[in-house]
């Protein structure tokens, strides 16, 4: 892969975003609901209806559809993207043609299958919460010692070389007492860390709450300030954390900058919390790629009022998904941009 044509297609995506002509520069592929954790505040996995999922053919039709877009980073989620066998022929189809790999693990399947992965990824976000049970309470499973194997999950990725390896952090009522030591963890590692507040729904346990301890909450995002400030490696912009501490406004732009699709080939817009019908993540689409030509449903005329719609979304203040604010401050925030050029780093 040309690192010169990865930097072309990125500076096309972000000068287009910015003089109002939207571009995914980063591509969200929910592979699978699937899932080998039961987190106790998803809703994936709790999804009954289930779609036939896109055939890897598909998926690679997908893939060149979106670099005619001048999409950069295809991420891989889920659910837990692992569990999807032919995974690895994914991956090595997205890198053959162009693209920066980024995956989002829980962690339990990363040391069986990263020898078929490996050759073909660039980045990967591994989920750990707390350094003892809380983790696997939170993550829903009766594994006391859960956190021991993911610990060991991210200390085999930090060891790989040219891997760039990031800690996913949900912060919640229960584990604010780590989010710190966590932070340190990441140091001493080599990796980067991101954290995010829980988003919380109608599945969210009273004790994942973080509406009793806000002030608690508020005190340790300062913390997390300060750490940056003194080179911790919190992937977190500053200007996330202020929001995240402050319950901020902030202008969402994820209808511009950020593709997300479901794994039946169905394109999200502009996220599940604005167009999100009842019958789940699944339902919250405007089109399927199956259906019709993704630069269609990316141009469509729904589109175009949904992208409006989002300025004003009554719930930005509920709404803080990680992903969804540092992307839409890419465009609002310049400076925010630096964040990611790792990334570009990484596809080199």
């Amino acid at each position: 892969m040309s690192f010169a044509s990865v930097f072309w297609r990125a500076a096309k995506s972000y000068t287009g975003n910015m003089f109002g002509m939207p571009s995914p520069f980063f591509v969200s592929h929910i592979v699978t609901l699937d899932c080998n954790m039961r987190c106790n505040y998803c809703t994936f996995w709790r999804e009954q209806k289930k779609q036939k999922p896109l055939a890897k053919e598909e998926i690679f039709d997908f893939l060149d559809q979106c670099k005619k877009l001048n999409s950069v980073i295809y991420g891989m989620s889920g659910g837990e993207p692992l569990l999807r066998e032919d995974l690895p022929e994914i991956m090595q189809y997205s890198k053959k043609i162009g693209f920066i790999n980024s995956l989002t693990t829980n962690g339990l399947l990363f040391e069986k299958r990263l020898p078929e992965i490996l050759p073909y990824l660039d980045h990967v976000g591994i989920s750990l919460d707390a350094f003892d049970e809380r983790h696997a309470k939170i993550r829903g499973l009766n594994e006391k010692n859960l956190h021991e194997r993911i610990v060991s999950a991210i200390k085999l990725a930090a060891s790989q070389k040219k891997l760039s390896v990031d800690i996913n952090t949900v912060i919640s009522g229960a584990n604010l007492d780590q989010i710190v030591p966590l932070a340190e963890f990441a140091k001493e590692n080599r990796t980067t860390i991101s954290f995010q507040p829980i988003i919380e729904g109608p599945f969210t346990p009273e004790w994942l709450s973080l509406k009793p301890k806000e002030k608690e909450f508020k005190e340790t995002i300062d913390k997390l300030l300060l750490l940056k400030k003194k080179g911790y490696p919190v992937l977190n912009s500053k200007d996330f954390l202020k929001i995240i501490r402050d319950r901020k406004h902030w202008d969402c732009r994820v209808g511009r900058f950020m593709l997300e699709i479901t794994p039946s080939g169905g394109v999200i817009f502009p996220c599940g919390g604005l167009n999100l019908a009842e019958g789940g993540i699944q339902e919250a689409t405007i089109g399927s790629i199956r259906e019709k030509p993704l630069k269609e449903i990316w141009l469509s005329k729904q589109a175009k009022i949904l992208r409006e719609r989002v300025k004003k979304c009554p719930r930005d203040t509920e709404c803080y998904l990680n992903c969804y604010v540092e992307m839409s401050l890419l465009i609002t925030k310049s400076i925010t941009a630096f964040n990611y050029s790792r990334y570009l780093v990484a596809g080199k």
